[in-house]
């Protein structure tokens, strides 16, 4: 039972979690909830949840699950949109810093394929890993922060990571509204 718990743990946990969040939300008419909490709280709420979202690779989907209800409740998600995707990069800059500090711990045997993976990233054509970026950010739902780490340790530019990551978070966040409210008729 342990080793199946280890190793389902997360994925069991998640489940529950998101039929709980269902279920609440189930029984909860979410355009009164923003009414009552006013759409200026509700975006403060937001860059709150993008800040603790971004730090965290467990968190990421109780952001997302954050930015639905509060476009179904009302909040334009353009802006939305633009007033987290800052401060979902600060969560990602986290990791990029880790990923460049901790460079130095990697085994000298899998420098040759450092070195590899380096020189494909850092290609003068900076093109081709910022369309990565952007897919990567903007097409998937999963969190921006194992990305970072692999691209501080590859020693790409967090300066090229900037306007890319900032256009597929917003992208994201579109798509994830876009979703809640064209799917929120099923559910209330």
């Amino acid at each position: 039972m342990a080793k199946f718990m280890k190793a389902h743990g997360m994925f069991i946990t998640l489940g529950v979690f998101l039929i709980l969040w269902s279920m609440v939300f189930a029984n909860v008419d979410v355009a009164s909830f923003v009414q009552r909490i006013g759409q200026t709280n509700g975006y403060i709420i937001a860059i709150v949840v993008a800040l603790v979202g971004g730090l965290s690779a467990f968190t990421t989907a109780s952001f997302y699950t954050t930015v639905a209800v509060l476009v179904v409740g009302g909040l334009n998600p353009l802006l939305l949109a633009l007033v987290v995707a800052p401060f979902l990069i600060l969560g990602d800059y986290v990791f990029y810093y880790f990923g460049r500090k901790g460079r130095m711990l990697i085994p000298e045997r899998n420098y040759r394929f450092l070195s590899k993976v380096e020189s494909v990233v850092n290609h003068k054509r900076k093109i081709i890993p910022s369309f990565f970026i952007y897919l990567y950010s903007g097409l998937t739902p999963l969190p921006a922060d194992v990305l970072m780490a692999l691209l501080a340790i590859a020693k790409y530019p967090f300066k090229y990571v900037i306007p890319v990551i900032f256009l597929g978070h917003i992208t994201f966040i579109q798509i994830v509204s876009i979703l809640a409210i064209n799917t929120s008729s099923l559910f209330y």
